[in-house]
């Protein structure tokens, strides 16, 4: 297992333990610039956009099939409140649309304020949110991510050096989080 990998093996791990909210968004040292996965035995998934390395995770989404859960988070949007409630994240390309409800609160690492939304995942919400999800990650990009009436984002979605593109780590994405028990 690479030392990505278990970076977010023990993301994982801290997540169960004290909830969402112990996701780390900032890169860490080694993190790909670009899209990058990490999977563990337990069928858990971390899919994840990073502009630049070191800088923050603007886009995590968590599948965590084990406990059947599924959170989105982004930090390093622009024009953030420092806390709401009830607010939309969305995920766009010219002909699909991921809106995901959550709250704005502070990131703890300093990254500015944080998105973060999580729900349920049993078979159900896993196929609504695979039918709503997927179409945007396939596209040709690039997906604008937007978290209320903060700035828009675009995240490229194919490589673009030094920066991974998005095919790679979303076949091991969807085979873990969509695919068959």
């Amino acid at each position: 297992m690479s030392s990505f990998a278990v970076k977010m093996l023990m993301a994982g791990l801290a997540l169960v333990a004290v909830g969402a909210s112990a996701v780390p968004v900032r890169a860490d040292e080694g993190d790909p610039a670009g899209w990058s996965v990490a999977v563990d035995p337990r069928k858990r998934a971390f899919l994840q956009y990073v502009a630049e390395a070191g800088g923050p995770r603007l886009l995590t989404i968590g599948c965590l099939r084990d406990a059947e859960e599924f959170f989105v988070s982004s930090v390093g949007v622009r024009g953030l409140p420092a806390k709401a409630q009830g607010v939309g994240l969305v995920l766009s390309v010219p002909d699909a649309e991921f809106v995901i409800y959550g709250e704005i609160d502070a990131d703890t690492d300093g990254g500015g304020p944080r998105f973060m939304a999580e729900h349920d995942f049993g078979p159900a919400e896993r196929k609504r949110t695979a039918k709503e999800l997927l179409p945007v990650l396939r596209a040709p990009g690039p997906i604008v991510l937007q978290v209320e009436n903060g700035e828009a984002v675009d995240l490229p979605l194919e490589a673009i050096a030094p920066r991974a593109g998005i095919a790679a780590a979303l076949k091991t994405f969807e085979k873990v989080c969509f695919g068959g028990k």
